[in-house]
């Protein structure tokens, strides 16, 4: 009887997912289903299309993939800061296992994406506070191909401050 409790309790635990995926069609999509500013950063183009995104929310991580119109670049450009080629070795990447996922963004080859792959690099950090006053920091890291109007996007930290200043993860 107590191995039919260990491999119930195993079962249960396994199936508890705490990662989301997610896709919209659109960026108007994705605000209906009211994800900006949350799983998807604010920053995005307003001709975003072909949007997936997976989001953990015991770890906070978060990737996206998006498609945009190039011409758009020049407004996306406005909103996030570029990163210098010399810093992107030390970008932070949870590299993700994800078929949409381009396969030369890993954590430890981001500068030959940078080199070999034409990427950009992108930052951007987002504060929020909700209605009981807490404060939300919200980290996002781009690789973008701006000719073409492809982007991959992760969420780098996601800190809640509260009201009292106290740090949480």
């Amino acid at each position: 009887m107590i191995k039919v409790h260990y491999i119930l309790i195993l079962f249960t635990l396994y199936g508890c997912s705490e990662t989301f995926d997610s896709s919209y069609s659109t960026l108007d999509d994705a605000k209906k289903a009211e994800v900006i500013g949350s799983w998807l950063p604010k920053c995005l183009p307003p001709s975003s299309y072909d949007i997936k995104e997976r989001h953990n929310i015991d770890t906070n991580f978060g990737w996206i993939h998006f498609r945009f119109e190039p011409k758009d670049s020049t407004t996306f450009l406005n909103n996030i800061r570029s990163v210098p080629e010399d810093s992107i070795q030390f970008l932070e990447l949870e590299t993700p296992s994800l078929s949409w996922w381009h396969t030369s963004l890993k954590s430890n080859r981001l500068k030959e994406a940078f080199l070999k792959n034409c990427f950009s690099f992108f930052t951007v950090q987002y504060n929020e506070t909700n209605q009981a006053g807490t404060v939300f920091t919200s980290d996002w890291c781009f690789a973008l191909r701006m000719s073409e109007g492809v982007g991959y996007g992760w969420l780098l930290t996601s800190i809640k401050i509260k009201s009292d200043g106290a740090q949480q993860q």
